[in-house]
């Protein structure tokens, strides 16, 4: 029986681990959890929809859930009930298995186009609440950010804002380099500052 059971879970794993998402997980749902545990209501929508769900039995939060979905993908539902940004979603035929993403860490310098530091501009991780703002020298450090692809977004007074494309390596300190563009506002403003000054001194008496 036990080896069995083995050959079962192995299967499923490599079910998972071969797949991408499938059209279960498109699949519409409207479903209701009233003061049911992540575990019940995991437990509901799958004898509800009559799919299989593999996951990390001691990765469960303890809260609550009391929420109502109307045609909303499957996908989505059990992503919100789960209720933790750091998994993705395999799936196959009849299929879903929860996978937990790790965490990495970031750190960087931030400089112009010309090769100067950029103090205390904004560095943050799109589509998360991660962020930091940069030292005196340029530099900032960003931890726990998912592992995978992902995208910063770095903004700065007199800089044009700009976004770069990352991969985040798990459990490791990965380093990115950044070069702001100058804002051909911030140009201008410069030279009018300069004419300013000058005219001052040139009435200035002697």
């Amino acid at each position: 029986m036990l080896q069995k059971l083995v050959i079962v879970l192995f299967g499923v794993c490599c079910i998972c681990n071969g797949y991408g998402q499938s059209d279960i997980l498109l699949r519409k749902v409207t479903i209701s959890f009233e003061d049911q545990s992540v575990r019940e209501a995991l437990s509901k929508l799958r004898k509800q929809e009559r799919f299989f769900l593999v996951y990390a039995d001691d990765e469960i939060s303890d809260r609550v859930i009391n929420e109502k979905f109307e045609d909303e993908s499957l996908g989505t539902i059990v992503k919100k009930v789960w209720g933790k940004d750091n998994i993705k979603l395999k799936s196959a035929v009849s299929t879903v298995c929860i996978i937990s993403l790790l965490k990495g860490y970031l750190k960087g310098q931030v400089q112009d186009d010309k090769g100067n530091t950029v103090p205390f501009a904004l560095v943050a991780v799109k589509g998360s609440n991660l962020g930091a703002v940069t030292d005196e020298s340029g530099y900032f450090e960003i931890a726990g950010i998912l592992e995978g692809p992902q995208v910063l977004t770095i903004s700065s007074i007199g800089y044009e804002s700009k976004e770069q494309e990352i991969r985040i390596k798990p459990n490791t300190m990965n380093t990115v380099a950044v070069e702001m563009p100058t804002a051909v506002s911030a140009l201008d403003e410069v030279v009018v500052e300069g004419l300013s000054v000058s005219k001052k001194i040139a009435q200035s008496p002697i």
